[in-house]
């Protein structure tokens, strides 16, 4: 059994013996009600490959519908145990040129690279400013995001920072669809993504520096393997999400980091 399997067997678990989360009963599932029909999806990423790893497939649906997709790639990925030798300009460069080439593959409309240091990265008012600045320049129609189950650090610190910009952002909200990366989700919504499947492995395989530490290619095949079964009963390739309007994805925000009323 694989590191990914034993993670699966022991936090399904937990979800079964409801330790990991208060979670309530799941709704039935269904397709993301605006992730792929949206003219404008956003996608924030926390290091290179996290957007294809979380959402891949459903942004690759929304290209091929006619939409725009935005990528926010929040920190330069300079962090990697893959960078132990190389120098400075290679650590803060080498992964978002790759993000680059995953963009144009993927046939998103823009990438932004905030160029946070990954070794450093913390939930700064100026951070915060780009997320709402970005926020209502692209005005999604939905957002992509990491889950509040996600156990990485760093994409604790992208949810807290887009909780706190779209308390700045007047008007509509747009709906939040939280991805699994580190952890999983319980669901809200599902998208069979098995059309794309060798397109997902391909963009994997351009992220070539994260594959010298870890084999996410087949991870993340395992992991939508897992997602048919789980939830679909039958083999295939699923992603999944917790998809939350804006509203009540700050409700949970205010909750999970323990904000007080009025937080801003």
């Amino acid at each position: 059994m694989n590191p990914y399997e034993n993670f699966v067997r022991d936090f399904t678990r937990l979800l079964k013996h409801g330790q990991a989360l208060p979670l309530g009963g799941v709704p039935p599932l269904q397709q993301p009600r605006r992730a792929a029909d949206a003219p404008r999806a956003l996608i924030f990423s926390p290091h290179p490959d996290d957007e294809v790893i979380g959402g891949g497939g459903t942004l690759l649906d929304v290209v091929a519908a006619g939409g725009a997709v935005t990528i926010v790639q929040v920190t330069d990925g300079s962090d990697s145990a893959a960078f132990i030798r190389e120098p400075e300009a290679v650590r803060t460069q080498v992964r978002l040129d790759e993000a680059r080439r995953v963009a144009d593959g993927l046939g998103a409309r823009e990438l932004v690279c905030l160029r946070a240091d990954n070794r450093a990265l913390r939930a700064t008012p100026e951070l915060a400013g780009q997320f709402r600045e970005l926020l209502e320049r692209v005005r999604p129609g939905v957002v992509l995001a990491p889950s509040f189950t996600d156990i990485h650090p760093d994409h604790q610190i992208v949810l807290a920072l887009l909780a706190r910009a779209l308390r700045q952002v007047a008007g509509t909200l747009p709906d939040v669809a939280l991805y699994e990366v580190w952890s999983l989700v319980a669901p809200t919504h599902v998208r069979d993504v098995g059309a794309h499947i060798g397109r997902i492995e391909e963009l994997l395989l351009a992220y070539e520096t994260a594959l010298k530490v870890d084999d996410y290619v087949h991870l993340v095949a395992e992991r939508l393997l897992f997602n048919a079964f789980e939830h679909c009963a039958r083999p295939g390739y699923v992603e999944v999400f917790e998809v939350l309007p804006g509203e009540r994805f700050l409700e949970c925000a205010r909750a999970h980091f323990q904000e007080p009323d009025g937080a801003a």
